[in-house]
């Protein structure tokens, strides 16, 4: 099932309903997916200065839209409560702020995938001295290239309509290229090391976010990714069979 159509700009009740509704949509596809089982990962939208969050603590596939919160993304004030009152707002905002903030983002997918918890274990390699040392405090990056899924991706998650969101807030988004990678390009994403508490994890990913302005997500070892889509997730399932079968990730001589 397709998003219902984007509704009128100027009818905010109307606008309420439909990305609540998608929110939910989105969550029961990530379900599925197996991206977000049970209550773990979220996402967000961003739309008409409003931010659309997914609830903590409610299986994906089981959220409803009277569950879906309404907040304003400047100091994550909740403009129009959940139903159910003792619902909470998922601990990932703070994050997902980040990439909203940083990479101009418009949505935002965290997801606890078995391929990305994977990729982030045993498909990284340490940071170097080709790398031009530790940068952020980050000492492991995923880095793969020469595969055609790669061209669903941009540069720091920046198409055309994120650029113009960082634009108009006067921001460059810590000086990232833009535009789609290339099945030539190798892509790197950094691994930042994870935390008992989700709250715990905005400074490293905030630092990994500048260190590395090209990366269209964070990885978090042993937990997830946030910036996740179907092209990373193709990508992170893929590079744990490459390795499996002792294949490098990164050239296409093989």
């Amino acid at each position: 099932m397709g998003p219902a159509p984007t509704p009128p700009v100027n009818d905010v009740v109307t606008a309420d309903a439909h990305y609540r509704a998608l929110v939910c949509e989105l969550c029961a596809q990530l379900y599925t997916s197996g991206a977000a089982t049970g209550t773990g990962g979220g996402m967000c939208i961003l739309e008409g200065g409003r931010l659309y969050v997914a609830p903590s603590g409610v299986p994906k596939e089981r959220i409803a839209s009277a569950d879906v919160f309404v907040v304003s993304p400047a100091g994550y004030e909740v403009i129009v409560p959940p139903a159910t009152a003792s619902l909470s707002l998922s601990a990932c905002l703070p994050l997902f702020s980040l990439a909203i903030e940083r990479r101009g983002a418009g949505a935002v997918v965290h997801s606890h995938s078995v391929a990305a918890v994977m990729a982030g274990m045993t498909a990284v390699r340490p940071v170097g001295e080709a790398d031009g040392g530790i940068r952020g405090g980050v000492t492991e990056v995923f880095e793969i290239s020469h595969l055609e899924m790669l061209k669903g991706l941009f540069w720091g998650g920046r198409d055309a309509a994120a650029a113009g969101r960082l634009s108009d807030a006067g921001g460059d988004g810590a000086g990232g290229r833009t535009g789609r990678i290339g099945y030539e390009d190798t892509l790197v994403i950094p691994v930042i090391r994870n935390t008992p508490f989700e709250r715990e994890l905005v400074s490293g990913m905030a630092a990994a976010m500048d260190a590395y302005p090209d990366a269209p997500a964070v990885m978090v070892k042993r937990h997830g990714v946030y910036g996740a889509n179907e092209c990373l997730e193709f990508l992170f399932d893929l590079a744990t069979r490459m390795r499996g079968v002792g294949m490098a990730l990164v050239g296409g001589d093989q």
